[in-house]
């Protein structure tokens, strides 16, 4: 009796035990490779921004519709060890799909969508942290920040003078991924910048002496910033080369614009030109501490190569471009024809 009760015991257990295999693979079977997302023929879109973790994604995919069974998923994620691994940026859903495929779209770079970014000529560091938040999904805080960190700007090989990032950011047309990292962001911007520096002979000395390289990249900000022009570009770099020779304060709105606490204004007031920063070169001699923003290479150029000639004021003309002045009389008049043309409209 003894050895019928074991023999029965043993094929219990391995009936128990097939019974528990065949449930674990139908269950593993259904976590990884029934289908979860019932697919779109539109498509579905979803973002992942940085830093988010497990519960976030899922919580963002179960909004947009993708997600039939959270569960199912969370438990696939866990099991692939993949919770650290999901990179943010922009999907889109549109075949049916089931978990495992899910998770390896959301742990693949090749599928995070590309997206062209530009940056236009003139842009402030404030101004493209907030395009950069919008579009790539990085924070405008983490980006700012990163702009003045002296360690990557040493790694980026800028050295001497130079705090901070603005006006190393090339403006340019970029194709780039939306899970780029705001660094890797960053150095893709000041390698650009260097290699358009390098690819011109009349900019390319400037790279291997870090204090011009900053004087030149702030003059041409500031020639950035007070035209769209690139015929007037190297005009205005002699009229303040000219201004610095004869040690007269640069007077440059665009300094001043800079320097407002809650931004630039469509109109200057007299008050604002008596404010107390650095960057104000109505107060201060000479250039600022550096530039007010990213100047484009028609700008750069400009500083490195400005025109000669005795001009050393100038003011909107009202149509677009501006009237050169040798002297203050003239510079009044030119005013006074300018505020005319103003008023006739």
């Amino acid at each position: 009796m003894l050895r019928i009760s074991q023999s029965y015991r043993m094929q219990l257990y391995s009936g128990l035990g097939l019974i528990i295999i065949l449930l674990l693979l139908i269950s593993f079977s259904r976590i990884f490779f029934v289908n979860n997302f019932k697919g779109s023929e539109e498509g579905i879109k979803i973002r992942i921004n940085q830093g988010d973790n497990l519960e976030e994604v899922i919580s963002a995919l179960n909004e947009a519709g993708i997600l039939e069974n959270t569960l199912t998923f969370k438990i696939a994620v866990k099991l692939s060890n993949k919770d650290e691994s999901i990179l943010p940026g922009k999907y889109i859903f549109k075949k049916p799909l089931n978990n495992s495929q899910i998770i390896q779209i959301l742990t693949d770079p090749t599928f995070v969508q590309m997206i062209n970014f530009r940056i236009p000529e003139g842009i402030t560091i404030k101004k493209l942290s907030n395009m950069v938040e919008s579009k790539l999904g990085i924070s405008s805080k983490e980006f700012i920040i990163a702009c003045s960190d002296s360690t990557l700007i040493n790694e980026l090989g800028l050295r001497g003078k130079v705090k901070t990032l603005e006006g190393f950011l090339f403006p340019d047309t970029y194709r780039i991924s939306l899970n780029i990292s705001s660094r890797d962001l960053i150095k893709l911007l000041v390698d650009n910048f260097k290699n358009k520096l390098n690819t011109s002979l009349e900019t390319r000395p400037i790279l291997n002496e870090p204090e011009k390289l900053l004087d030149i990249v702030t003059m041409a900000s500031i020639i950035e910033a007070e035209t769209y022009i690139k015929d007037e570009m190297p005009t205005i770099a002699g009229v303040y080369y000219n201004r610095i020779k004869k040690h007269m304060r640069l007077e440059a709105d665009p300094t001043v614009q800079y320097s407002l606490p809650d931004g630039p204004k469509s109109r200057l007031l007299y008050e604002d030109l008596k404010i107390d920063s650095p960057y104000n070169t109505y107060r201060n001699f000479g250039l600022p501490p550096g530039p007010i923003n990213s100047p484009g290479m028609d700008a750069i150029i400009a500083a490195v190569n400005p025109q000669k000639h005795d001009f050393l004021f100038f003011v909107t003309s009202g149509d677009g471009g501006h009237t050169f002045s040798e002297n203050y009389e003239k510079h009044l008049e030119a005013v006074k024809q300018y505020r005319k043309k103003i008023n006739q409209n």
